[in-house]
């Protein structure tokens, strides 16, 4: 996408996303199975793959060698590495624990990194699962928090799942976007961690998770 310049792409990733908007208005008034449905869900798909793309080739273009250079130094002259590979060390450990602890869910996959974006490990059990959800245990890098989400299968089942919530009156933080966010509902998971008492933080973990789920699970 070079031989477009950035306010072209901006402009097309505006137009999309509206485009994107409309369709899934749309799509909330067919009947599912029908033909209509499918070619619509079919093209909300093309344009989310296209949104997704335009929004690649921005982040591209705006990528300098300014955060490069930073990065080196911060490498080279603290401790970033090094605390990087503790919080690992202790994230699979707390996926570990709970998997234990729990063995009414299903773990599935190891913890997956993402860049430093978010690392996150997910499970279900046989009640989620027929409703098409998960929940997913994230560590937010740049806020440096720890967050529980209820997440759906697919990004169908997250809207499906948004048009039913989106009047409730939850204690949760609803997702503003089911079609672009990776949760419907989240929640702060602990609020402060104290990392010299490993087995109480654990076990402050699995019970507000534990609390988490059970709300959701009766909605």
């Amino acid at each position: 996408m070079n031989q477009f310049t950035k306010e072209e792409l901006e402009e097309a990733l505006r137009a999309i996303d509206s485009t994107i908007g409309k369709c899934e208005k749309v799509h909330a008034k067919l009947k599912e199975g029908t033909s209509q449905h499918t070619l619509l869900v079919r093209r909300i798909k093309a344009f989310q793959i296209a949104s997704t793309l335009i929004a690649q080739a921005l982040e591209n273009q705006s990528q300098n060698g300014e955060y490069i250079n930073e990065y080196k130094l911060l490498i080279q002259t603290t401790n970033l590495q090094k605390g990087y590979q503790e919080f690992i060390k202790f994230f699979r450990n707390l996926r570990a624990y709970l998997q234990r602890e729990m063995p009414e869910y299903t773990f599935t996959g190891n913890i997956v990194e993402n860049n430093m974006d978010y690392s996150y490990f997910q499970f279900s059990n046989e009640d989620l699962k027929s409703r098409g959800l998960k929940i997913v245990i994230a560590f937010v890098h740049a806020d440096f928090a720890y967050q529980i989400w209820l997440s759906g299968l697919n990004r169908e089942t997250q809207r499906k799942h948004y048009e039913y919530l989106k009047d409730k009156n939850y204690p949760y933080t609803l997702t503003d976007n089911p079609s672009k966010t990776d949760y419907v509902l989240k929640k702060l998971l602990i609020d402060e961690c104290n990392y010299d008492d490993i087995e109480g933080l654990l076990k402050a973990f699995k019970e507000n998770a534990l609390e988490f789920i059970n709300e959701v699970e009766r909605l």
